[in-house]
């Protein structure tokens, strides 16, 4: 019986919830002042940009532990006599240095990639 009434009153709460959401009106972006948020859309690009720059940098790191890496497989298994040790340390080395040439691409086109996406989402 008690979540009968409940349930009701629930109901009840919801739709004058509702009704009040409703009649209240509503609110458009260009009813406010004008280039208000122009300083916090500035600051969110700024630090978006600083954030992608930031994993530019971090993948700069990983170019240079992958070309160090290939380079140590490849002259460890060229020493050894092992030819594929050598040939997967070679390959390991050129996929960081293709990987380091995206990475350059990247850095370039950062800010108007961060720039494109703000338009679009603030």
């Amino acid at each position: 019986m008690h979540i009968r009434a409940a349930s009701k009153g629930l109901l009840v709460l919801m739709v004058l919830v509702v009704v009040l959401v409703a009649s209240y009106g509503r609110a458009y972006a260009d009813d406010g002042i004008q280039g208000a948020f122009d300083d916090v859309t500035a600051l969110a690009k700024d630090i978006s940009t600083a954030v992608v720059r930031l994993l530019l940098v971090v993948s700069g790191g990983l170019f240079t532990l992958g070309v160090v890496r290939g380079a140590f497989d490849g002259v460890l298994g060229s020493t050894l006599g092992n030819t594929f040790a050598a040939s997967t340390g070679l390959f390991r080395a050129i996929g960081a240095v293709v990987a380091f040439v995206v990475l350059l691409f990247g850095v370039g086109f950062s800010r108007n990639f961060v720039e494109f996406l703000a338009e679009r989402f603030l």
